[in-house]
């Protein structure tokens, strides 16, 4: 077999993995539970990173990582969940720190990458080899560590104890659909921006190659991760509704400003400074898609579905465009995902004038009773 096979069957897998676990995780949120479901699905993720580990052939590699994508997408559904159980009251604030948790690992990952490059030319392939698997090793008993507490921990062990709003939807089902969908939208558009943006950065649609393109995707990631630690130190209630639909708009025309200076710092500048804007608008989606109440584990599953699926078609029409306008017009393609953040931001302010006035004092009450049964709010 071609040595280029298997790398490309690795760059795919994990979308369709991905799907299904998302598809089957959202089902069994709803029906067993986060908690439960969070420590299997993190268990299940240990068997594949041990199984990664081993030094055999490369379709081991593959049938282990499938077994890491498909429990990784579950666990990636349970625990907002589970965060949601463990702190009703701080939903946002909560949801923002664990997503800072994931722009934290995507700043780690290019840097890993890299280590691992260096690696192979100073050691060779057998120093290359001994340190991925020694990675996957590693991984598998940090995560075994997290398991393992998770188990013990008395808030998320024994058996539920479900809120009021976990059990009671204050979201219509229309509302829920079209918040899903928002939600697809913005995971497709932040994946194909990231995929496509350093071969835009490295094209020859500039005259002018100042900023390297892996330095402009770690500062990325942390634009990310400043935008949403900002985010969780903001009071719980405060831009609600603003930051549905303002994010998108204004990051989305950013972006699209800094695509037609036609200059490579100044495409980047957009790009970053639109990502610290609508970095802010997913955090404020999940949050509220969380008061879907039963149905929001599989609400969050199609989201997470659709927005993988869509992102790698999104993606890969992107590179059919690329190939038939050429290196030098790559520029143009960068377009099509600013205005699909444009798209979700506009979709973020009819979600709100269509549902927001009137799910605002339900809101209000849900949180209050809330306080009230943790102990931190006013006696009726």
């Amino acid at each position: 077999m071609h040595s280029e096979h298997p790398g490309k069957f690795l760059l795919n897998i994990g979308v369709a993995i991905g799907a299904v676990g998302a598809l089957l995780g959202g089902r069994f949120v709803d029906r067993l539970g986060p908690s439960a479901v969070l420590r299997t699905s993190l268990g299940g993720c240990v068997v594949g990173l041990l199984l990664a580990a081993l030094p055999a052939s490369w379709t081991v590699l593959v049938a282990a990582l499938c077994v890491v994508g498909l429990f990784a997408a579950v666990a990636n559904l349970a625990l907002p969940a589970y965060l949601v159980r463990l702190f009703p009251n701080q939903r946002r604030r909560v949801l923002s720190l664990a997503l800072v948790g994931s722009a934290g690992l995507s700043i780690l990952y290019p840097l890993i990458a890299e280590g691992l490059l260096k690696l192979t030319s100073a050691a060779g392939r057998g120093g290359f080899t001994l340190a991925l698997h020694g990675l996957f090793a590693g991984t598998a008993i940090l995560l075994l560590v997290g398991t393992l507490w998770q188990r013990f921990d008395q808030r998320g062990g024994g058996a539920e104890r479900p809120t009021p709003v976990a059990e009671t939807a204050l979201l219509t089902r229309s509302a829920t659909v079209l918040l899903a969908a928002l939600m697809a939208l913005h995971g497709a558009a932040d994946l194909s921006a990231s995929v496509w943006m350093p071969r835009v950065l490295a094209s020859a649609s500039f005259h002018r190659q100042v900023l390297l393109p892996g330095l402009v995707s770690s500062a990325y990631a942390l634009a990310y991760l400043i935008a949403r630690s900002l985010l969780s130190a903001a009071p719980e209630t405060r831009w609600r509704r603003r930051l549905m639909a303002l994010p998108g708009l204004l990051g989305g025309t950013i972006f699209l400003g800094g695509i037609l200076t036609r200059d490579q710092v100044g495409t980047a500048v957009g790009f970053l400074a639109g990502g610290c804007l609508w970095a802010l608008e997913y955090p404020a989606f999940l949050a509220t898609l969380s008061r879907a109440g039963p149905r929001f584990g599989r609400a969050m599953a199609a989201a997470s579905a659709a927005g993988g699926v869509g992102g790698f078609l999104f993606s890969t029409a992107l590179g059919a465009l690329g190939d038939r306008w050429g290196d030098t017009e790559l520029w143009r393609m960068l377009i099509l995902p600013a205005v699909a953040f444009q798209l979700t931001g506009l979709g973020g302010l009819w979600w709100v004038l269509k549902h927001g006035r009137s799910l605002a004092p339900a809101l209000d009450h849900s949180s209050a009773n809330l306080a009230i049964e943790a102990g931190t709010g006013p006696k009726p």
